[in-house]
Order: structure tokens, then C-alpha cells, then sequence
């Protein structure tokens, strides 16, 4: 997932000192870039690149709002 993609980068960048982009490999073999900037021990300008899938697709009945 995206979430997990980039929170693992992030704790790779601590942990290892690394400057951004980092690119991570999911499990389904695609790679994704997540983008960042540091300053001040500060993460910013977080965003992530690569493909995008639909998962899931669900639909909520009115009754779900009451």
C-alpha cells in the first residue's frame, strides 16, 4: 500500500541517514518513488510516484448514513 510505502521509507531515511527520493519495491513488484525534503529534522513536501490500482470498490446503502 502507498501508506506503508512511504512510512517505510521515511524510517529507512531516519534510521540510515538517506536523503531523498527512495525507491521501494512491493510485493507485487512495482516500484514506487517517495519524494521528500528534510530540514531541521522535519520531514516535508512528502509525496509518493508510481502506479496507481483500484483494490477495492464498495458502495454504501443509505441506510449506512442514519
Amino acid at each position: 500500500c502507498g501508506t506503508g510505502s512511504v512510512a517505510g521509507a521515511l524510517v529507512t531515511a531516519d534510521r540510515l541517514g538517506l536523503g531523498g527520493p527512495i525507491h521501494v519495491k512491493t510485493r507485487s513488484g512495482i516500484t514506487l518513488t517517495v519524494h521528500f525534503s528534510l530540514s531541521d529534522g522535519v520531514y516535508n513536501d512528502v509525496y509518493l510516484e508510481g502506479d496507481a490500482r483500484i483494490i477495492y470498490s464498495g458502495e454504501m446503502w443509505s441506510e449506512a448514513w442514519s
